[in-house]
């Protein structure tokens, strides 16, 4: 089998769809907890934005083969100096990633999804496929959480209470998000009690991760780690800070009153804010179009696509909107903006003016890409893609209906 044919069935194993995402148990009642931990916390997004560098190069006949394909995060524009410890720690983290790709030559794929930027936290999750020898393990989702203001990357203890509490709260969860694929806790049941000692290993080995969301944290199994399948799915569960502020240290319990949000296409994410949550079961692009499932609602919006980076966006006044950054199916592919409201039981789509791309470089440019990334609804840098200019970056907020708004052109480049 060609290596692009391994890599597409190691993509799609990895990322594979369960069928429904059902919502928080009734064993977790809303908790009464300080202001700090249920309401929002004022907190400075940082939102010039986070540009990710994407270099890449191939080999093989008819493009068969892909080698060193790494990313880099980084501020772009002047870092004020409050920010340079955390502006260092990312800097270090791209030298890093850079010099392991150059030195081993890894064949791999890896993306990031930003989960949460602001004057408390910056988080990320790599998404990464590999095949061949160079595998390492290194296959599925791993998160990176830094304080910003100390550039610290933080570990288990600095964020989260109970270990062992928290795991086996985890497999109960998992027993109802993934119906049939973990035991569930009944009287006496045997292979519960045998599932959450599992857990426990599993989370007392390292061998999970885990993101520092806006509203929570979410935590990541990649496959094979709490079952016997190399090529299973990838499991994912949220605890929020609103439910469960018992599980988080204080610093680290809070909540921006807006913020921006990638999301990991064909992973269930959990939206919960107050007593009540949100579920988007999948975010993908099919032959049909951008394909959103919510609640159990299938929302479908007709097109030739190809790509999406999908961005989950709450404003202040707490509305709730999709940006999905879309491509063409084409020779030669055109990346649009497409924006979802996600405030009533019914999703629709925005009218707003496609011409926009988080793409800050050419579609065609292969050799290396950069990305705008939104962090603050109110500031945020997008490409204008119909104007003859190759690269015309325009300042951004989300209006009243949730389209950008114009503010005018960028002041600071990528």
């Amino acid at each position: 089998m060609k290596k692009s044919k391994k890599l597409a069935v190691m993509l799609a194993a990895s990322l594979s769809l369960f069928g429904a995402f059902p919502g928080t148990p009734a064993f977790y009642p809303p908790a009464v907890a300080e202001a700090e931990a249920t309401g929002p916390l004022f907190m400075e997004n940082l939102g010039w934005g986070l540009p990710l560098r994407v270099f890449q190069s191939y080999s093989g006949p008819e493009w068969t083969t892909v080698r060193r394909h790494f990313p880099g995060i980084m501020f772009k524009g002047e870092v004020g100096e409050k920010w340079l410890p955390i502006a260092g720690a990312l800097e270090g983290y791209s030298v890093d990633e850079s010099k392991v790709a150059e030195e081993e030559g890894l064949d791999v794929i890896k993306t990031i999804r930003v989960r949460r930027a602001d004057s408390r936290a910056v988080s990320f999750v790599e998404s990464c496929a590999a095949y061949g020898g160079g595998m390492r393990g290194r296959f599925g989702v791993y998160g990176r959480n830094y304080d910003t203001a100390m550039g610290k990357e933080l570990s288990f203890d600095d964020v989260f209470v109970n270990r062992e509490q928290l795991a086996n709260e985890i497999a109960y969860r998992l027993g109802g998000l993934y119906p049939g694929r973990f035991p569930t806790d009944k009287l006496g049941s045997g292979d519960y009690d045998a599932f959450c000692e599992k857990v426990k290993r599993v989370m007392a080995g390292g061998e999970f991760s885990w993101s520092l969301d806006p509203f929570g944290a979410t935590f990541y199994f990649n496959p094979g780690s709490l079952t016997s399948d190399p090529y299973d799915d990838i499991y994912s569960v949220t605890f929020c800070f609103a439910y469960t502020p018992y599980h988080f240290q204080t610093k680290y319990r809070s909540c921006p009153e807006s913020f921006c949000m990638d999301v990991e296409p064909r992973l269930p994410t959990m939206l919960c804010f107050d007593e009540s949550s949100d579920k988007l079961t999948e975010v993908a692009v099919h032959t049909k179009g951008v394909v959103i499932r919510r609640n159990g609602e299938e929302f479908i919006d007709p097109g030739e696509l190809e790509g999406i980076r999908p961005v989950f966006v709450m404003t202040r006044d707490r509305r709730k909107y999709l940006y999905a950054d879309c491509a063409t199916a084409a020779m030669h592919p055109q990346h649009e903006l497409r924006v979802y409201d996600l405030n009533g039981d019914k999703i629709f789509r925005v009218e707003c003016d496609s011409n926009f791309t988080m793409l800050a470089t050419e579609p065609a440019e292969e050799v290396q890409r950069i990305w705008h990334v939104m962090t603050d609804p109110d500031g945020f840098t997008l490409t204008r893609t119909n104007t003859p200019f190759l690269q015309d970056y325009v300042d951004c907020k989300v209006g009243a209906d949730g389209a950008p708004v114009v503010l005018g052109h960028a002041s600071v480049r990528p």
